[in-house]
């Protein structure tokens, strides 16, 4: 970004008119240049789309250097007895070879814990620093880049987990008989200061009450659950945050067509992370007709509700509603809708459960 301040006036580009977007865990990294003071001054308007930083995790303040330990054992750098030796082995292998080791690093399933490597809090040696503490602490105060804010999700985000654990009657079995073990980890809690047991009983009364094995009534409910462990309740903690000081314009994508949950059409009726990014870029989606009169009015409409944000910002405010007064509900036209983006009750709960000043180590 410092780049772009210097020399995108020589691409025809606007120094003072900076938007800085991201996806998943790009969504996590908007997040981060918010409340890092390195990113002060250099962009001015911030899309968050279905990625947060997990409220319940604990970041580190030091380096992940156990994590670097696991890994080496998947890369066969076992001889290794010093961080020297371990950095010189890993440099025997490519990118492409040492990113195929990430499934080694799951504890459960294809992608549990959803985040293997956690943004650290950088010790202070006098060196300029990225982020100095847990961004929902700057945020509480108000230390951020205060520019408008346009964040959200889909209706359905990271549904597969869930059905990953319901098509696999091992995983199913393992889920229901050590989830007092198993949910701190998928649901990344378990660095979190409080009673693990008890949280983990208090959430599995709230989504899987009386669970002993899966069916599509609750796998929707496994589908919340995670969905709001993972993106929900980050994003509105940060929209309840961020809202005094900026303005906030939330959303939810609920439009579903023919090419959303292609890989298991009886899941929940909803919209599955990243199915909402075919409608607004180029996709290899099979068969995708970006033309076809089923989607090509609401790719419009979708199309000009991002354009119009990033070229507007703060002035569409009247237009648009904004947290917590209201949101955007994306289907096959544009709805305003009152409220927020995430049930009351269910969001009351999550921060009961973690409190904004206990989940700092």
């Amino acid at each position: 970004m410092r780049w772009v301040q210097k020399y995108i006036q020589h691409f025809g580009g606007n120094p003072e008119d900076v938007t800085l977007m991201g996806y998943s865990a790009g969504a996590l990294s908007v997040q981060l240049h918010l409340v890092s003071p390195m990113s002060r001054g250099l962009f001015h308007k911030a899309i968050i789309m279905s990625g947060s930083l997990p409220p319940q995790t604990v970041l580190p303040q030091h380096s992940q250097l156990e994590l670097l330990r696991k890994q080496d054992h998947v890369l066969n750098c076992t001889e290794v007895a010093d961080e020297a030796q371990l950095l010189n082995c890993f440099r025997k292998f490519n990118g492409s070879e040492i990113a195929a080791t990430l499934r080694g690093l799951f504890a459960f399933g294809k992608d549990n814990p959803i985040y293997i490597y956690l943004p650290v809090i950088e010790s202070d040696f006098g060196q300029e620093r990225f982020l100095i503490e847990n961004p929902f602490e700057s945020l509480k105060r108000g230390e951020f880049s205060k520019v408008p804010i346009l964040i959200g999700f889909t209706s359905g985000e990271f549904c597969q987990s869930a059905v990953d654990i319901f098509r696999d009657s091992k995983l199913e079995r393992r889920f229901y008989e050590d989830f007092q073990k198993l949910a701190p980890e998928i649901f990344m809690y378990a660095e979190y200061n409080g009673s693990l047991s008890e949280i983990s009983e208090s959430l599995r009364q709230h989504y899987l009450p009386n669970f002993v094995a899966l069916n599509h009534t609750n796998l929707a409910h496994l589908c919340d659950f995670f969905s709001d462990a993972i993106i929900r309740f980050g994003a509105q903690r940060l929209m309840e945050l961020a809202a005094p000081h900026s303005k906030v314009f939330p959303y939810i994508f609920e439009f579903s067509s023919e090419f959303s949950n292609l890989d298991y059409p009886l899941r929940p009726a909803r919209v599955e992370h990243m199915d909402d990014l075919m409608y607004l870029f180029e996709m290899n989606a099979s068969n995708f007709q970006r033309n076809d009169s089923s989607t090509s009015s609401m790719i419009r409409q979708y199309t000009k509700f991002i354009y119009e944000f990033v070229i507007a910002g703060s002035s569409l405010f009247g237009k648009l509603p904004t947290y917590p007064t209201g949101y955007t509900k994306i289907d096959r036209s544009l709805e305003f809708q009152p409220g927020t983006n995430f049930a009351k009750d269910t969001y009351e709960k999550w921060k009961r459960l973690f409190h904004l000043d206990d989940n700092n180590k």
